[in-house]
């Protein structure tokens, strides 16, 4: 899971310490990320947070 608290768009944010490499499914917004490495690349738009589920 991540958050954004604050009334900025964090783009394209790097997200460390995956658990595991592969999909994972946006549960929220329905759809995909790529892990790579342990880590992935994200979006957070202001005052939102996404629900991350490892998928493969």
């Amino acid at each position: 899971m991540g958050s954004n608290f604050s009334d900025t768009v964090l783009a394209e944010e790097n997200v460390p310490n995956v658990p595991a490499p592969g999909i994972w499914h946006d549960w929220l917004s329905n759809c995909d990320v790529e892990a790579e490495e342990n880590e992935m690349v994200i979006d957070l738009p202001e005052y939102e947070a996404r629900v991350l589920v490892f998928r493969e």
